[in-house]
């Protein structure tokens, strides 16, 4: 929506264990972890001003931003992978990590927002509450709290795996798992074939977790070419995967209005979520000596962890200001302000909340 460097990534919030010296903390890292923050919000309210009556440039502004944001996610899964994968956990340590950085803030937030409407004091709404936290059901914000949990729990066997990797395995893990959650997928849905996919290893969101280890692991090359190619890509996937939405609005009344391309495992998420990492880092890395920027830099990079945990709770009050915006300013540019604002007022709320003893280890 953050984890051991934050806490660091979505544990999003677990920031401190990576690095403790700022001199030595990896600011590529927090720069990312706050864009990536500001695109779960983007994502979470790009219909404010999604035209869906007509096929104009702001509805073809709207999936391109949508597109992007939904890089978010797969940022925040590559730098847990990089962090946890660094160390060698024992299975007690994870599992230990696991319950205090994701499970205790996520059981908290949960119930605060389920006992916020259902506020009746009884066996039988408890027993709901446990029942709907289990299934996922409390916030829709939240899968990706408990993808993440998954991940953490597996993270000592995934290290032992790949400390004896070599590039040529990553290559093979890497095409195992786009060829079965991406290929695979769009070969049935373009070209009518339905191939069985039997890859159960290769599964879910655990692709980006050991690319994000794999990637910034590796030093940076500040070559301008490469700069070039992953602006080009991040560009050209953009445009190709907007035309086909277009295409596939246009001619499939069932799926009118639906981003299909939206799907994290897909090379249209991929490419631009690796376009983003290597742009970021080559700009950034190693290039910042301001000591107050520095110091901003972290602050801001604290309070994301805390900011993918209340935000969907307040969209609905932002949503506020976008009406009264909408009726002085386009729809589009009334969206971009409510989100920089949601973004900038979480920041400063839970940045000042994190002051508090007791509640700044959820955050």
């Amino acid at each position: 929506m953050i984890e051991d460097t934050i806490k660091q990534s979505t544990n999003i919030s677990e920031q401190n264990n990576f690095l403790d010296k700022p001199k030595d903390r990896n600011l590529t890292l927090d720069i990312l972890r706050i864009i990536a923050c500001f695109l779960v919000i983007v994502c979470h309210t790009y219909t404010l001003g999604f035209n869906k009556t007509e096929y104009n440039i702001t509805w073809f502004l709207s999936v391109v931003i949508y597109l992007i944001s939904k890089t978010a996610v797969p940022i925040f899964f590559m730098i847990s992978g990089f962090l946890n994968l660094n160390k060698d956990y024992t299975y007690k340590e994870m599992i230990k990590k696991t319950i205090i950085r994701l499970v205790i803030p996520l059981l908290f937030f949960s119930a605060l927002i389920y006992f916020k409407d259902n506020t009746e004091i009884s066996i039988q709404n408890f027993y709901n509450f446990i029942i709907a936290f289990l299934q996922e059901d409390v916030m829709e914000h939240y899968w990706f709290m408990y993808a993440l949990i998954g991940m953490y729990l597996i993270t000592p066997i995934a290290r032992k795996m790949i400390k004896n990797f070599e590039k040529k395995d990553y290559q093979y893990f890497i095409f195992l798992w786009i060829l079965s959650l991406c290929i695979i997928p769009l070969s049935e849905r373009f070209l009518g074939i339905n191939i069985t996919n039997r890859l159960p290893v290769i599964t879910g969101y655990f692709g980006y977790y050991i690319l994000g280890y794999y990637i910034f692991s590796k030093k940076l090359i500040k070559n301008k070419k490469y700069l070039l190619i992953s602006i080009f890509s991040f560009i050209i996937v953009l445009i190709i995967s907007t035309i086909i939405t277009y295409i596939d609005c246009k001619n499939n009344e069932d799926y009118k209005y639906t981003v299909f391309l939206d799907q994290l495992n897909y090379l249209s998420i991929m490419i631009p979520t690796l376009s983003i990492v290597h742009i970021v880092r080559y700009i950034f890395d190693n290039n910042i000596n301001n000591s107050k920027i520095i110091k901003f830099i972290i602050a801001v990079s604290s309070t994301t962890f805390g900011i993918y945990l209340t935000h969907g709770v307040l969209l609905g009050k932002f949503k506020l200001l976008f009406n009264f915006m909408s009726t002085y300013i386009p729809n589009f540019i009334a969206t971009i302000f409510t989100q920089v604002s949601i973004f900038i007022c979480l920041t400063i709320v839970i940045y000042c909340i994190k002051k508090i003893p007791i509640i700044k280890n959820l955050l």
